[in-house]
């Protein structure tokens, strides 16, 4: 009994820190912005509304300077700087008042609904700008489930209606239009008497287990009646590398403790329950103090020039280059959980992370 309440204990653990992880994830994407809005007051562009692809679907800022990120025709990414957050309240009641009220969700200074066209809005106000984003509603075909591969091991869904954007032998992935939350539900608990019920998570709009053989699945409710559907092969079943899986094998084949020693360097490439720290989680947290690391020094130089400093765009094209390794490093290792030796070192780098931070913010 006391093994199984260690356990828990040890997974809920894993579990909480992995939350604040991708929470983190979300401050650097945030991060970017900043450093976004930044480069983008240097070069003091200026924007039309009425010239953007997807402007006509959303309410014209009446106050601010405007910089685009992305302009697409199935995606709008602005910032609405120099205003007030009396003005992103009156921006948000814009929003509201031409349609955005479906499945809408506010978090203090942050709303983001879909109207009736399926058109996603998303605003969020920080300081003295707000973030603006727009996405058109996917287009979407029907679409014959998987018969073969590893899509075929899940059930089918009820609607036919959507697009599969990944099959192969080692994932699978789809996103399924009409489908409302009733139905979403419904799927959840059919892939759980299929087998996917083994270390699950489970809230009102998301779905992550595992079966016993450790294939992966995610199931997400999207909103305006779409979900994403995938599911992932187990990563050592991705390798032919026979000698790999030799390696990692306990040093009970041998009682000469010399030879348990020398199989310890290559155990540590991967993760396990021994304590031992994979090399895909320390390379992901040594990219990421890194990128941290490059963070703070963009944003120090920044706050010495006064914002004047125009090579401050050549400094963003390297930081930027930096995020896509960062991004690299934590797609090797999103899908391990972690150990106690890695959610220390976690700890550790965030703990610096946050000093840094502290000393910057001075």
């Amino acid at each position: 009994m006391n093994e199984n309440n260690k356990e828990n204990e040890t997974q809920q653990k894993n579990e909480k820190i992995k939350n604040l992880l991708h929470k983190k994830w979300w401050l650097i994407l945030l991060a970017i912005i900043i450093v976004i809005v930044i480069v983008s007051n240097l070069s003091g562009d200026k924007v039309k509304w009425s010239n953007l692809l997807l402007g006509e679907y959303a309410p014209e800022p009446k106050k601010g300077t405007i910089n685009v990120f992305s302009d697409y025709d199935d995606y709008l990414s602005v910032s609405i700087n120099k205003v007030t957050n009396d003005y992103y309240d009156k921006y948000k009641n814009a929003c509201i008042q031409m349609g955005y009220t479906v499945e809408s969700n506010q978090s203090g200074n942050s709303y983001e609904a879909f109207n009736n066209e399926g058109y996603k809005l998303s605003i969020a106000y920080y300081g003295d700008y707000i973030s603006f984003s727009l996405n058109a509603p996917e287009k979407m075909s029907e679409f014959a489930w998987p018969t073969n591969g590893i899509g075929a091991m899940l059930p089918k869904t009820t609607s036919n209606l959507g697009k599969i954007t990944s099959d192969s032998s080692k994932y699978f992935t789809v996103k399924v239009g009409n489908t409302t939350i009733d139905d979403f539900n419904k799927y959840v608990k059919a892939c759980e008497e299929k087998g996917f019920n083994v270390d699950y998570t489970k809230n009102d709009k998301s779905y992550y287990a595992k079966n016993a053989n450790g294939y992966k699945l995610d199931i997400s409710y999207v909103g305006n009646n779409n979900m994403t559907v995938s599911i992932q092969m187990p990563k050592e079943e991705t390798t032919n590398n026979n000698n790999s899986t030799e390696s990692t094998k306990p040093a009970e084949t041998t009682n000469n403790s010399k030879n348990t020693e020398t199989a310890k360097p290559t155990e540590t490439l991967k993760s396990n329950n021994n304590g031992e720290m994979s090399k895909e989680f320390k390379d992901a947290m040594d990219s990421y103090e890194t990128f941290m690391d490059e963070y703070i020094a963009f944003m120090k130089k920044y706050s010495n020039s006064n914002g004047t400093d125009v090579s401050l765009i050549a400094d963003y094209s390297k930081y930027m280059s930096k995020y896509a390794d960062v991004c690299s490093k934590f797609e090797k290792w999103k899908d391990e959980d972690m150990n106690t030796a890695e959610a220390a070192y976690y700890i550790e780098v965030q703990s610096r992370v946050n000093q840094k931070l502290l000393e910057v913010a001075k």
